[in-house]
């Protein structure tokens, strides 16, 4: 009796611990409070590495081009954070490609991809960029080279700021007769301190932006999407910046 009883328990155990879903929350995070970088390298955005998936993270399908717009928005979404703000020091993704350029470095943010491509032993019950980053991405030897490298290449900035897209998907639905075009997005901004790979700061937002008409299945296929001001306006907003290291909220 007692040794099916120490079974069960270990079985329970396990269980749970399997079933432990990691989701680290935005925000300074602990280990890094009132700690203000110097010098931030702003990278450009892109999409969340395709190797690097984390649990349950919406497929996205828009296309490349729409990709680049949402990314143009996030990228000058950036920058005007930066303005106005005299404690937060940063280099726009132009001059850092500049400095990379003329140390010989141009491909070098390239390699971002390859080197959060999935390994084994990666968190596989992360379930958001906050909590990947930091359980399967942060303590990997070759991607610390890369960041003391690009550091050394741009200033010796001590941050880089990586502004990610994590999906970004359409589509429509019907809802018992009510049809939905929606659009959805999620975006991640990771301050990274370039020394150790720590992970300094995380904001982010996840909207779904809906356009809804009750009518006959026919005219679902023609409903207008939401546009991208739309989007736009309910994703880059200023809580994204919310503890951001030497911010002043004005």
């Amino acid at each position: 009796m007692l040794k099916y009883l120490a079974i069960y328990f270990v079985t329970a155990i396990l269980s749970s611990s399997c079933s432990h879903i990691e989701t680290a929350p935005y925000g300074i995070q602990k280990e890094h409070i009132a700690f203000i970088p110097a010098r931030i390298a702003v990278l450009p955005c892109q999409d969340w590495p395709y190797g690097a998936r984390y649990l349950n993270q919406t497929v996205s399908n828009f296309s490349p081009a729409e990709i680049k717009d949402v990314c143009d928005s996030v990228d000058k979404f950036v920058l005007n954070g930066f303005k106005g703000q005299p404690y937060m020091r940063g280099l726009s993704p132009k001059v850092v490609r500049k400095l990379l350029k003329r140390s010989g470095e141009e491909t070098q943010l390239s390699q971002i991809n390859q080197l959060w491509h999935q390994q084994e032993g990666d968190c596989t019950n992360c379930a958001n960029s906050v909590s990947y980053y930091k359980k399967s991405i942060s303590n990997r030897d070759d991607w610390q080279q890369w960041l003391n490298k690009l550091s050394r290449n741009v200033y010796n900035t001590d941050a880089i700021l990586m502004p990610l897209i994590l999906y970004a998907q359409k589509g429509r639905s019907d809802d018992r007769g009510l049809a939905i075009a929606y659009k959805r997005v999620g975006v991640s901004l990771l301050l990274i301190d370039t020394n150790n790979g720590r992970l300094i700061w995380a904001g982010g937002r996840d909207v779904q932006t809906n356009n809804r008409k009750l009518e006959s299945d026919a005219f679902l296929k023609n409903l207008e999407l939401p546009n991208w001001k739309q989007v736009s306006s309910r994703l880059l907003v200023k809580d994204v910046w919310a503890e951001f290291p030497g911010r002043q909220n004005y």
